[in-house]
């Protein structure tokens, strides 16, 4: 609804006034980062100064101490300050996006609720900009004009909302201003998804829709899923529910309790902005490859997904399909169990442990405090308590041999020293039998599980890559809940909260991993089953079967294709699959057929949408051979080749490989499936749609003698 002038002179005196707030705010806080610096360093001055260089005494200790926790106050304090600052700065560019006027029952006055990325107050703590993810917040998302409430610490509060009004604010400037009775208004909502795409993601702070806002404030569940579509905000609700989570529990969750994981680096890096868009610090990210490691240690070279990835999508022999698809399902992980639960019955490899003829514990009794003392508890606890048995013996074994020590040193000093080297050697050569047989290695143990279900190929296969110090990717998951089943938890103390991205791409016994590693956690799980880019491990379930207890939040619309680009893309992975979109305008994806080589008319293509202005430009290969083949034969210095050792996400125009799209988005897309490297049929359906649903606004498909799928031209 269009606003009249005297409405527009309302909004822009109070925007200015607010302006003027803002940006005195500012001037307080960098005087304030000036004195705190101050501060600190004088509080610097008198530790070196007063500070005691030698401890004499427990006063002595405990005046270092008092002066240490000044100068940490002092540096706490700078740091608040330099986080306040840095809120007003991102208050200056857009001071609020969201008005609602809302009256609350048996009461006469109503209330304006400016809704902007931050608080701000007044004079008398009066709020004259709410958060967006306070509890009163929330009606802007999810009401409409006329009965609504939202829920406070005090129990639901409820009225009645008599305007809803969006703007689009560039520092002092009021760009757009509509009053509706939805959400997000049309108008407002194209004009964010029709920009050019020339950075990182950003934030959706001011068109979060309804069913968007249900999962980013969702306390209910431990586990939340959000499943949808390709473009339908589920990372961006991820990001946003992590800084919704940092300030509804402001008091004892900071961003290096929230973990990511996340397909790759380049991913996390094009993530990276979002929090602190938000105001917030940027939570942990890393990858399932980086868990396998700190999870299993540094013995051996593991192979990542990406080489497993490049082998199957170029029909290299080096890998065992069927292999891939085996390790990754249910019934593997079920046979992993079952041989774990062998072991805690029987076939435990114990051994005498003996010295000089002594024995310090028999097998038998080794035997029965495994499968009869210590039964109730895990194998772990089992093993570490009798690591702790054999210790108490060896303290005894130390008394006797120093006594003998002592008496042959009486005699002759130089046989003491040689008794003595003597004894040091049988007492660590005791000790590491007992710790070897009491610490078992998972990789050793995944041997013999691979041996005692007879599949003698994979056993083969994985003792030669243990001899040659390598591991298959394949075979990482598996060892991980394998370890993960003896008992051998991990130490996530920090971590409060978990967030999977692409949770499709992960085969079952990895997702397992996850829930085993992070059993008590929350955490929220994103994906979209269409989207699975490896075929041996796609489940059709999106894993979360392992997960019964989770709560599915289901998108339906996509929010960041053209309506041509949305229909093409729908049509790939079912012709009547009818998801919602926004209806934005835009030429339909170009089917171009080339003749000879492809690097001429994809470098034309290129051309064309820089020339369109399209900021960034993405060309997608099937693998990373055709992607390296094709910049090379391109050689335009001005075009990126993304590989997958890179860690930061480019800008501009980039060539890279099906599996390292994942994610991420761009103005204008040219997919190649060329002769040499087609996307085959339906084993590829899904990662040939991923690819295409990469583009914002323009999508061109350059094929050789066919085109992909039988889509006529």
């Amino acid at each position: 609804m269009a606003l009249s002038k005297e409405q527009w002179n309302i909004e822009e005196s109070r925007l200015s006034e607010i302006f003027s707030l803002i940006n005195q705010n500012i001037a307080n806080l960098e005087e304030r980062v000036g004195e705190s610096i101050s501060q600190i360093r004088a509080s610097n001055k008198i530790m070196w100064n007063s500070g005691k260089s030698y401890h004499y005494d427990f006063d002595d200790i405990v005046e270092n101490l008092s002066l240490l926790d000044g100068v940490y106050s002092d540096m706490m304090r700078h740091e608040n300050i330099l986080h306040q600052l840095k809120k007003m700065y991102l208050l200056r560019k857009t001071a609020y996006f969201g008005r609602v006027d809302f009256r609350e029952d048996g009461i006469d006055d109503t209330d304006m609720i400016y809704i902007g990325t931050s608080t701000l107050e007044g004079e008398k703590s009066t709020i004259l900009i709410y958060d967006w993810r306070a509890a009163i917040s929330s009606m802007f998302y999810e009401c409409e004009t006329g009965r609504a409430g939202f829920e406070s610490v005090s129990g639901t509060i409820e009225g009645e909302i008599l305007l809803k009004r969006q703007y689009r604010i560039f520092l002092d400037k009021i760009e757009a201003m509509f009053d509706s009775s939805i959400v997000i208004d049309d108008e407002i909502l194209q004009a964010i998804l029709s920009e050019s795409k020339n950075s990182r993601m950003g934030t959706i702070v001011s068109s979060i829709q309804k069913e968007q806002n249900k999962a980013i404030r969702d306390e209910n569940h431990r586990i939340v899923f959000v499943n949808g579509p390709a473009g339908s905000g589920k990372t961006s609700i991820a990001l946003h529910r992590a800084a919704w989570l940092l300030y509804r529990y402001r008091d004892r969750m900071k961003a290096r309790n929230i973990i990511v994981y996340s397909p790759n680096d380049i991913f996390n890096d094009y993530i990276s902005d979002v929090l602190p868009e938000l105001g917030e610090e940027n939570m942990r990210m890393s990858t399932f490859m980086k868990l396998a490691e700190t999870y299993l240690g540094g013995k051996y070279r593991f192979e990542d997904y990406y080489n497993e990835m490049e082998g199957i999508l170029t029909g290299s022999r080096a890998i065992d399909r069927e292999a891939v698809r085996e390790k990754g399902s249910a019934a593997f992980a079920s046979e992993i169990e079952d041989y774990v639960s062998r072991l805690s019955t029987s076939g435990f490899d114990f051994a005498d442990i003996s010295y000089n003829g002594n024995i310090l514990a028999e097998r038998k009794e080794l035997e029965t405090l495994f499968y009869v003392d210590y039964s109730i508890h895990p194998i772990a606890t089992r093993l570490e308590k009798i690591f702790s048995f054999l210790e108490k013996r060896l303290v005894n074994l130390t008394r006797k041999i120093r006594k003998n020590y002592v008496e042959v040193a009486k005699g002759d000093q130089n046989e003491g020293r040689k008794a003595a080297y003597i004894a040091k050697g049988i007492i660590e050569e005791v000790r590491k039998i007992s710790y070897d047989m009491t610490h078992p290695d998972p990789f050793d143990l995944y041997g013999g599980f691979l041996a005692f279900y007879e599949k003698r190929k994979y056993a083969s296969r994985f003792r030669r890559s243990i001899e040659s110090g390598h591991i298959s990717y394949e075979d990482l998951a598996p060892v991980m809940y394998l370890k993960l089943l003896l008992g051998y938890g991990w130490d996530f103390e920090e971590i409060k909260h978990v967030i999977i991205d692409e949770v499709q791409d992960y085969s079952h016994i990895e997702m397992l991993v996850f829930f085993k590693l992070f059993r008590s956690i929350p955490m929220t799980l994103l994906g979209d089953s269409n989207q699975a880019i490896n075929h041996l491990t796609d489940t059709n379930d999106m894993n979360v079967s392992t997960a019964p207890e989770s709560y599915t939040v289901r998108l339906e619309k996509s929010y960041r294709s053209t309506r041509q680009i949305t229909r093409f893309c729908n049509k790939l992975i079912d012709r009547d699959l009818n998801y919602e979109y926004v209806d934005r305008d835009g030429d339909e994806p170009a089917l171009i057929q080339y003749k000879g080589d492809y690097t001429g008319i994809t470098a034309q293509v290129i051309d064309k949408y820089r020339k369109e202005g399209s900021s960034s430009i993405a060309v997608i290969t099937k693998t990373a051979l055709s992607a390296e083949h094709l910049h090379r034969g391109i050689g335009d210095d001005s075009i990126k080749l993304i590989k997958k050792t890179d860690v930061s996400f480019t800008t501009g125009t980039v060539v890279l490989p099906s599996y390292l799209a994942k994610g991420l988005e761009f103005d204008a897309v040219v997919v190649i499936d060329s002769n040499e490297d087609r996307f085959s049929g339906e084993k590829d359906r899904k990662l040939f749609y991923t690819c295409c649903s990469r583009a914002l606004h323009a999508l061109s498909i350059i094929y050789g003698d066919s085109p992909p799928y039988g889509i006529k031209n």
